[in-house]
């Protein structure tokens, strides 16, 4: 699925929220690289939200700063889309 600009404000707001977990566990962005065997240039663009990480690999991100992933999908009663896909 191509990049928006919606996806890119989201993938910012994400990086901005594990810097600051990567920051309040006392790790440096080498040693959170170390950790996932990634580069530091890696963490670094993470948290600048220029990489549009899978929800796996999200995941073990929160994992290694000691945080639970959580996701929420708020859907309107009777949303048209929702009420035909239970209809099949």
């Amino acid at each position: 699925m191509p990049r928006t600009n919606s996806s890119l404000e989201y993938s910012r707001m994400i990086g901005a929220v594990l810097r600051a977990r990567r920051i309040e566990v006392g790790l440096t962005q080498t040693q959170l690289g170390e950790r996932l065997e990634v580069s530091q240039s890696y963490v670094n663009r993470m948290e600048a939200g220029t990489i549009n990480m899978t929800v796996g690999q999200l995941g073990r991100v929160c994992e290694n700063l000691g945080a639970t992933l959580r996701v929420r999908l708020d859907v309107p009663e009777h949303d048209p889309l929702l009420e035909r896909m239970l209809a099949r």
